[in-house]
């Protein structure tokens, strides 16, 4: 008995039934933004393209800072210095992509060749087996394999318009990209400045948070 009058108290209490409002106000929040996402979904869409490259920028200055700064304290102007921590950070992009493209597409050959010889060896046991002829359902399964994009091999040196308009896209992302992050770099005290203002704004903590994921980071980029 004396349990159940306690459990009463607690839900008459003033601070549980603060806790259900706030539950029941953030649950109504959410239905009304699940609602009406037909109307703000767009404008979010179009937010989060206008920060995207500021973000990426920042992320690429943030994590090629270091390595600027390794090179000013060797006497490097600051300027020079972006220039050669770029000049090495495109290099290796493009080592990298030259060594992962080929064995990129030879796996792929080697697993579709290797995908089809088993699947036409399984066909053979169970027709040996069960007496059960699958070979049109092979025919077709092979058919739908040679369909798929990213396992087919000859899709990797297509030349389509297609192909040709995202990888144009994707280069002109790639060079904003770039260009915001040599501004961040050549006004990094400044911009970090300016972050630790904004983190402020929202929350007092938030910035002392923001530094010790700062100095944690930079801890083990710099091993």
């Amino acid at each position: 008995m004396e349990h159940i009058v306690k459990l009463i108290r607690k839900i008459s209490s003033k601070h549980f039934m603060v806790s259900i409002l706030n539950i029941l106000g953030i649950s109504i929040i959410i239905y009304i933004l699940y609602a009406t996402q037909a109307v703000w979904i767009g404008w979010v869409n179009v937010l989060f393209n206008i920060i995207k490259p500021f973000f990426i920028g920042l992320v690429i200055a943030y994590v090629l800072s270091p390595l600027v700064s390794f090179f000013e304290k060797h006497h490097f102007k600051r300027s020079f210095a972006i220039g050669l921590v770029f000049i090495i950070f495109i290099t290796f992009i493009l080592t990298l992509i030259g060594t992962l493209l080929p064995l990129f597409y030879k796996n792929i050959t080697e697993l579709t060749n290797t995908f089809t010889m088993g699947i036409m060896e399984l066909e053979k046991i169970i027709h040996k087996v069960f007496n059960i002829d699958l070979s049109n359902y092979i025919v077709q399964l092979m058919d739908y394999i040679q369909q798929w994009q990213w396992i087919n091999p000859n899709s990797i040196v297509d030349t389509s318009i297609s192909v040709v308009t995202q990888a144009a896209t994707m280069i002109g992302n790639i060079i904003i990209y770039v260009v915001l992050s040599i501004y961040f770099l050549a006004d990094y005290e400044n911009v970090k400045k300016r972050i630790k203002k904004l983190a402020g704004a929202i929350s007092p903590s938030l910035p002392v948070y923001l530094k010790r994921i700062d100095e944690n980071t930079l801890k083990h980029l710099s091993h």
